[in-house]
C-alpha cells in the first residue's frame, strides 16, 4: 500500500517538473489601436487613463523631430506615458512622479528559482532638449504585484548609453537574462514603467516585438 503511495506521489511531481515553461511573445500587431491587447497585458496609469495604448507605425509620436521617435517603428507599438499625438502630451504636467506602467502576467508561479530572457525594441525620448539632464525615469522589472514585491530589475534607464545628447535612448533587440526566487506561490509581472517629473520636458516611452522566455533549470539526479 505504502508504496503504491509512493508511486503516486512521484507520478505527480514529474507532472510538475514537465510543466511548460512560460513563453510570452507580443508584437502589438493583433491588438486594438488605442487600446488593449487582452488578458496578457494590463494597462495601468497613475497619471492619467489613457498614458498607455498601442499606435499606429505611422503614428505622430513616431515622426522627425524633438517631439518624435525618429521613425523607430514599423509597425504597430506600445507608446508607455503619452496619452495620444506628439511627446509633448499628457501625462506631462502630472504632480512630481505622476507614472505610467504596462505589465504583463506571467501567471501564478510556483515557489521556487527561476530565470527569464526577456527581449524587446524600445526606444525613451523627451522634448527637453540636448543639454538639458532629464530625470525622467524608465524601469522594466519583474514584480509580484502591479509596481509593489520588486523581484529583479531588467533594465534601469541609467544603465543605456544614451545615442544623442542625455534625452534620447533606444535600442533594436535588447536582451538580458535575470533570475529570481519566490518563496511563496503567487501571480508575477514583468512591468514597464515610466516616471515623469514636472517641468523636466516631457518623455515617452515606445516598445515592440516583445519575447519573455523562461530558462528551464538544469534537472538535477
Amino acid at each position: 500500500m505504502h508504496s503504491k503511495i509512493a508511486f503516486a506521489a512521484l507520478i505527480a511531481l514529474a507532472g510538475l517538473a514537465q510543466a511548460a515553461p512560460v513563453s510570452i511573445n507580443q508584437s502589438f500587431n493583433a491588438c486594438a489601436l488605442g487600446g488593449s491587447c487582452g488578458a496578457t497585458v494590463t494597462f495601468v496609469t497613475d497619471g492619467t487613463a489613457n498614458s498607455v495604448n498601442v499606435r499606429a507605425g505611422d503614428d505622430t509620436i513616431d515622426g522627425n523631430g524633438t517631439d518624435g521617435f525618429d521613425n523607430f517603428f514599423s509597425s504597430q507599438f506600445l507608446a508607455i506615458g503619452d496619452d495620444s499625438g506628439l511627446i509633448s502630451g499628457e501625462p506631462n504636467g502630472q504632480p512630481d512622479g505622476g507614472l505610467s506602467r504596462a505589465s504583463f502576467s506571467l501567471g501564478t508561479l510556483a515557489a521556487g528559482d527561476y530565470r527569464f530572457f526577456v527581449g524587446f525594441d524600445y526606444v525613451f525620448d523627451t522634448n527637453a532638449g540636448n543639454g538639458i539632464q532629464i530625470q525622467d525615469d524608465f524601469l522594466v522589472r519583474f514584480e509580484t504585484g502591479t509596481g509593489t514585491g520588486a523581484l529583479v530589475n531588467v533594465l534601469s534607464i541609467g544603465d543605456v548609453t544614451t545615442t544623442s545628447g542625455v534625452s534620447n535612448r533606444r535600442q533594436v533587440g535588447f536582451g538580458n537574462t535575470v533570475s529570481f526566487s519566490l518563496a511563496n506561490a503567487g501571480n508575477v509581472n514583468l512591468s514597464f514603467s515610466l516616471q515623469e517629473l514636472n517641468n523636466q520636458g516631457s518623455s515617452a516611452v515606445g516598445i515592440d516585438n516583445l519575447s519573455i522566455q523562461q530558462v528551464p533549470e538544469p534537472a538535477s539526479l
